[in-house]
């Protein structure tokens, strides 16, 4: 089991990976006090996504890599639109230190 310390750093890491994807989850809707309109404006951005990375793997080579990053970006920059000032403050501030091995943000189907 996780220590304290040690689960708050853990759920760090795990939001830089998921970068704002994590706001589709209860702990960091709640930590951000999103509104319910905020709440469904996530859901629907994550939808289109999904859609789009569907639309994007049936795309024949390299293309499909491409489209799929283009709907990843999209989606994290639509993702973080939701949010005001003061709520992007703390989300970042929500993402702790760098964590130097994390991977790129990438796509997280629903």
């Amino acid at each position: 089991m996780l220590d304290e310390p040690q689960r708050a750093r853990f759920n760090q890491i795990r939001y830089q990976m998921l970068g704002a994807v994590c706001l589709s989850e209860a702990d960091p809707q709640k930590t951000l006090e999103l509104s319910k309109e905020q709440i469904a404006q996530i859901a629907g951005i994550r939808s289109a996504a999904t859609s789009g990375a569907f639309e994007a793997m049936t795309t024949p080579g390299r293309e499909s890599l491409k489209k799929l990053e283009a709907v990843s970006a999209a989606e994290q920059r639509d993702l973080l639109a939701v949010l005001t000032e003061a709520q992007l403050t703390r989300y970042r501030e929500m993402l702790g230190p760098a964590f130097k091995n994390a991977r790129p943000k990438g796509f997280v189907p629903i």
